[in-house]
């Protein structure tokens, strides 16, 4: 999930999901040697973990250990200095119910790809090793000087992007270090864990707090300009208290207040409340995509692309004698699945195209990953194509965009994407907090890394100017308005 999921979603649902004991962020591996034997099947059946996967496995390029039983599932943290087990201990082998697998032996190694979904690259990559390591099962000191030196253990091992933003971890955490060993309480620590991330800008890095049994929230480092601006207003108000709840209804708005300009189509938002499709003035068909994942519930990643693979295609054969095609993800806040950018993306094409390669930061033996657009659905869209971008749109919605500009007939269009692409990695620290980081490097058909700077659009068109906070309210619809003007001069 991006929550990479990969690909991991921005939503706290799916990082909820990541801070579960079995929920990893990962990609496909490569083998050294000549095959021996390659076994396939269903990581559960019938309640049972298969036995090809019972064991103990690394977690190629996440610093973790998964151990496999016929019922349960327990995980295993190493940073530098400790091993340390999952908190709330094993979980229950329907976890990975839904999962599909492939083990496969060479002279060195035997090792596992899990599959979330068919037909798309290896979600986890496991390695067998001989057993749990001795230390791994207890659980470390939950003092503030152990909670602080977990995560910086963790960012220096694991996060993909320091020297892209600029951070100096090694004086941060010299500096702050002493501070936290004098924290008196989780307020306090809460503190200097939040300066300690506070110049990472990075929509995937995050501090998590549970309180009473419940995660939310202690602090987000993406500061995005139309973030700033979102800020400033959430400020100015008391209605709404919880920042992303204010984010949220204010795309909502946005969302509503266009809606009535759509003629037919979905006649309002569909799978559940992510998407909206329609014509637009011009004969130019419209497609706005909230989100990459989470389409019903509970989640289940092989249900949300057969229900964004049925509406795709209904939107599609409705729309197939427009002129052209808007795909609108600049209101794409929560990012979401890879295989639904995929999905999504291969109604677009009647050939395979590479869309991206990515690369875990430290692959521990993980081959890098290619992830191909192929045609997907009945009868695929060549019109032109503009796909319309701000610095909101994230994660899943970015490895959309990169998929989508890989293709002839496709224009990016707005504003440069938020540069937030990598798949969130969710660490716990002990204690009562986790860590949600960037730990993985996408880079384009021609090796571009695009963490940091966002993918800019073909054609420049201000969505959000951030010089004016009135564009919250009206800097989308002008901006679709000069993108009609723009394909009726074409």
């Amino acid at each position: 999930m991006h929550v990479r999921i990969r690909a991991v979603s921005s939503s706290l649902s799916l990082l909820v999901m990541a801070m579960s004991p079995i929920f990893l962020a990962g990609c496909g591996g490569g083998m050294d040697s000549p095959v021996l034997a390659t076994h396939t099947g269903e990581a559960v059946v019938n309640g049972d973990a298969s036995g090809d996967l019972v064991g103990v496995w690394r977690v190629l390029g996440e610093g973790t250990l998964m151990e496999i039983k016929r019922h349960t599932v327990q995980r295993f943290h190493e940073t530098k200095t400790l091993c340390f087990p999952q908190p709330g201990g094993a979980a229950a082998i329907g976890m990975l119910g839904g999962y599909s697998y492939r083990t496969t032996a060479d002279l060195h190694h035997l090792r596992a790809e899990l599959f979330e979904a068919p037909g798309f690259p290896a979600t986890y990559t496991l390695e067998r090793i001989g057993a749990v390591p001795d230390g791994c099962r207890t659980a470390p000191p939950t003092d503030p000087t152990t909670t602080f030196k977990v995560l910086s253990e963790v960012i220096e091992l694991d996060y993909a992007f320091l020297e892209e933003r600029h951070v100096d971890w090694p004086l941060i955490t010299g500096r702050l270090a002493p501070r936290a060993a004098l924290a008196p309480d989780d307020d306090a620590l809460q503190a200097v864990l939040t300066e300690a991330l506070s110049g990472f800008n990075d929509m995937h890095t995050a501090l998590i707090r549970w309180r009473d049994g419940v995660p939310s929230y202690a602090f987000l480092s993406g500061n995005k300009p139309t973030v700033q601006l979102l800020r400033r207003a959430f400020e100015a108000q008391s209605e709404i208290t919880d920042f992303l709840g204010f984010q949220a209804s204010w795309k909502a708005h946005v969302q509503q207040d266009f809606a009535p300009r759509l003629q037919g189509g979905s006649a309002g938002r569909v799978l559940g409340g992510t998407m909206v499709w329609g014509r637009l003035p011009g004969n130019v068909g419209y497609i706005e995509i909230g989100s990459m994942a989470e389409f019903s519930e509970p989640f289940d990643a092989r249900n949300d692309l057969a229900l964004v693979r049925a509406e795709m295609d209904r939107a599609l054969a409705a729309l197939a004698d427009t002129r052209a095609l808007v795909v609108d993800v600049s209101l794409n806040t929560l990012g979401g699945l890879d295989q639904v950018s995929a999905e999504i993306a291969g109604s677009f094409t009647r050939h395979r195209v590479l869309g991206f390669t990515k690369q875990a930061h430290r692959p521990e033996g993980r081959a890098e990953q290619g992830w191909y657009v192929e045609p997907k659905g009945g009868n695929p869209y060549t019109k032109p194509v503009y796909v319309l971008t701000s610095d909101l749109t994230v994660s899943a919605a970015e490895t959309f965009a990169l998929m989508m500009r890989a293709l002839p007939q496709v224009t990016l269009v707005g504003q440069a994407t938020s540069g937030s692409l990598s798949n969130a990695l969710v660490k716990p620290l002990p204690g009562n907090f986790y860590v949600s980081l960037s730990n993985e490097v996408y880079r384009d058909p021609a090796g571009v890394a695009f963490e940091v700077t966002g993918i800019p659009p073909r054609t420049a068109l201000t969505v959000f100017d951030p010089a004016d906070p009135a564009t919250l309210a009206t800097g989308h619809g002008r901006a679709i308005d000069r993108l009609l003007t723009m394909i009726s001069a074409m």
